[in-house]
C-alpha cells in the first residue's frame, strides 16, 4: 500500500499485530477508543470489524489517499470509528466535512465529535440535498468518502465529486451490495455501481470486505474531472 506519510501503524499488542493510528484527539477519548501507549505516544487501535476503511486496508488497499492536511467530504449513515481514525491521520491542518441525515443519536455523536476533534466540521442538512445548498463553506476537497445506504447514493456521490472534488482527487465508495437491492446478485450490483463511475473516474481498485463486513466492497476511484 502506498502511504505518503507515517500515518498508519502496525503495533504489537499481546503478541498480535494491530492496525493503529497515532491518537490526535484534543481531549478525552471518544467512543471508548482503545488507546495503547508506546514510548510516550498514544496509539488508537483500528478495528477492521468496526471500520470499513480499516477492513479495506487490511484486505489489500493499494493506494491510501488520506494523509496529513487532507480535506475530506465524508458521508456515512452509520456511527462507526472510521471518522476518528481519519481525524488522527489528517491532523490539525486537515478537515473532515461530515454530512449525515439528522437523527437524534447521530446528532449527539456529531456534537461530541466536533467538540473533541477540531478538524471535524459537522454538516447537519439532509445529504440528499443539492450539494451547493448543503455545503456552502466548502471549496474543494482531496477525497470524497461515501458509505452507500440507498440505491441512488452513488449518483449523489458523483454529483458531490463534480461539485467539490479536485481533479485527480479520490472517491472512496463503500458498496453494500445486498442492502442496495436484495434482488440483484452482488457481483452484478458491483458492476452496476462501477459503470456509473466510468465516465468521470478511473477505477483504481475494488476491495472485497466480506471477511469483516458481509457482502460489502470498497471502490477506490480517481476523479478525472
Amino acid at each position: 500500500m502506498k502511504v505518503k506519510d507515517d500515518t498508519i501503524f502496525w503495533i504489537t499488542v499481546k503478541n498480535k499485530k494491530k492496525l493503529a493510528t497515532l491518537n490526535n484527539a484534543d481531549v478525552n477519548k471518544i467512543y471508548n477508543e482503545k488507546l495503547i501507549e508506546i514510548d510516550g505516544k498514544q496509539y488508537n487501535i483500528w478495528n477492521p470489524y468496526t471500520s470499513k476503511l480499516a477492513a479495506a486496508i487490511i484486505n489489500g488497499m493499494e493506494i491510501f489517499p488520506i494523509f496529513e492536511k487532507t480535506q475530506i467530504l465524508y458521508f456515512d449513515t452509520t456511527v462507526d470509528k472510521t471518522l476518528n481514525h481519519i481525524s488522527d491521520i489528517i491532523g490539525v491542518n486537515g478537515r473532515i466535512f461530515v454530512v449525515r441525515d439528522i437523527i437524534e443519536n447521530s446528532k449527539n455523536f456529531l456534537e461530541n465529535d466536533s467538540n473533541n476533534r477540531t478538524n471535524v466540521v459537522s454538516i447537519t442538512q439532509e445529504k440528499k440535498s443539492v450539494p451547493a445548498k448543503f455545503v456552502p463553506n466548502i471549496e474543494t476537497v482531496n477525497v470524497v468518502y461515501v458509505d452507500i445506504a440507498q440505491n441512488n447514493e452513488t449518483d449523489v456521490a458523483i454529483q458531490n465529486c463534480k461539485t467539490y472534488l479536485k481533479n485527480g482527487g479520490f472517491l472512496m465508495l463503500v458498496v453494500p451490495t445486498r442492502k442496495i437491492d436484495f434482488a440483484i446478485n452482488p457481483n452484478r450490483q458491483n458492476l452496476e455501481e462501477r459503470k456509473k463511475l466510468q465516465s468521470s473516474f478511473e477505477i483504481i481498485q475494488q476491495i472485497n470486505l466480506t471477511d469483516f463486513f458481509k457482502e460489502h466492497s470498497m471502490i477506490i476511484a480517481k476523479y478525472l474531472g
